[in-house]
């Protein structure tokens, strides 16, 4: 075999291939709307769910959070987690937080804190009362 046949075989396998991936681009989305089009029989056209109100351990997270914003002398240099170290339900209508987090003091410098917070909750499921402390 001579070099210009393996120089011709290399430029019809990268064509082959150019090719092949141009017809799976053009193609999938193609497959996508036709199995979207047979599965909105099964799901239904016009249901929609409803949307769920937030659930009390994720609503004493963000009165934990926003109240230590509101705590601290300098809330904008403020580092907390996506999400709480502890959140546990503490009775029937209580939840317990617990969390680190970092701010800067008024001389600027960078402390770390752990949160200890308890949501009571009332009847209706509002926050009745907020206990914040941090060590």
């Amino acid at each position: 075999m001579s070099d210009e046949d393996e120089e011709y075989n290399l430029w019809n396998d990268g064509c082959v291939v150019f090719i092949m991936i141009g017809v799976a681009v053009v193609l999938l989305p193609c497959v996508g709307f036709m199995g979207m089009a047979l599965l909105k029989p099964l799901i239904g056209e016009g249901e929609v769910e409803e949307e769920s109100e937030a659930s009390p351990k994720s609503k004493a997270w963000y009165y934990c959070e926003k109240m230590t914003r509101k705590r601290l002398k300098s809330p904008s240099s403020a580092e907390l987690p996506w999400g709480p170290d502890v959140l546990r339900w503490e009775g029937d209508n209580k939840v317990k937080v617990e969390f680190n987090f970092s701010a800067k003091n008024p001389m600027n410098v960078r402390l770390q804190k752990r949160a200890y917070c308890t949501v009571t909750f009332d009847d209706t499921g509002e926050a009745e009362d907020i206990d914040l402390t941090f060590q």
